[in-house]
């Protein structure tokens, strides 16, 4: 192996552009002074850069995505340049990415997260009959399809028994089940209900303010989202990047939400 003093020396002490680049967290009614006086205190103390962070506290004067919050963003992001920083965006009012705060979803309600959940019951044969499986949510709830099977053992279905079901208006499903135990399931195609957690304090989590997440399934939803975040941090620091922004961070995708509505488990989906 062929030693070298240099990669040693770096090693033992890392120059600044292989420095640590922490989380900056941007979550108080925030003025240039002092976050200039924050960035210039990770300078000195050997970081090589920030990631900004919005998220809970961020206050409405500020706010996220607004004019003031981008005019700090490139106060700081010009005098990172300057000590010959990095900066890494984030593209979400906390988090988990998707949303831009509730504005995809504002942009188009169809756009809300979705999922599915299986209705179930369980029939002794021989019978026949209908079965309302609503869940009872909302309109916009979908049914997808109903299917039978024969119980061979607690909540194991023969797969040979399996039996596509006849759905006739409003969300009626017909059944006609031969002597045993039978189990019907109804799939539906709902809003999960699930949120992020935003900037402001009324956005945390089980506030019924906080942001509806974006369905990141749906194509059209993420390039709603990409437009909002991405596209306007780069219409406003194009500049930069590349050179001092090295990187945009997505966090946590989350492809039901936080908080899922109760009931049935919910399972993602893309139709």
């Amino acid at each position: 192996m062929t030693h070298s003093p240099l990669l040693h020396e770096h090693f033992a002490d890392p120059p600044r552009e292989f420095g640590v680049i922490p989380f900056w967290f941007w979550n108080d009614d925030l003025d240039e002074t002092e976050l200039l006086r924050q960035l210039r205190e990770f300078y000195d103390n050997g970081f090589g850069g920030v990631l900004i962070h919005p998220r809970i506290g961020l206050s409405r004067r500020v706010g996220y995505l607004t004019d003031e919050f981008f005019r700090l963003v490139r106060i700081v992001v010009e005098e990172a340049a300057r000590l010959d920083m990095k900066v890494v965006l984030y593209d979400e009012g906390s988090y988990p990415s998707g949303s831009a705060q509730g504005r995809v979803v504002a942009e188009d309600p169809a756009y809300a997260q979705r999922c599915l959940i299986a209705r179930q019951t369980t029939v002794h044969g021989p019978a026949t009959g209908f079965w309302h499986p609503n869940p009872g949510r909302a309109l916009n709830d979908e049914l997808l399809c109903a299917v039978m099977g024969r119980l061979v053992a607690p909540d194991t279905l023969d797969p040979d028994s399996l039996t596509l079901l006849e759905i006739h208006e409003p969300e009626l499903v017909r059944y006609a089940v031969p002597a045993g135990e039978w189990r019907l399931v109804a799939l539906w195609h709902v809003y999960s209900g699930g949120t992020i957690r935003g900037v402001f304090a009324e956005e945390e989590d089980q506030q019924a303010t906080a942001p509806p997440a974006g369905d990141i399934l749906n194509p059209a939803a993420v390039v709603s989202f990409l437009r909002h975040t991405h596209d306007q941090y780069y219409a406003h620091l194009q500049d930069h990047f590349g050179s001092t922004i090295v990187a945009l961070f997505t966090d946590e995708p989350m492809v039901l939400g936080r908080g899922v509505r109760r009931g049935p488990e919910p399972w993602p989906f893309t139709p």
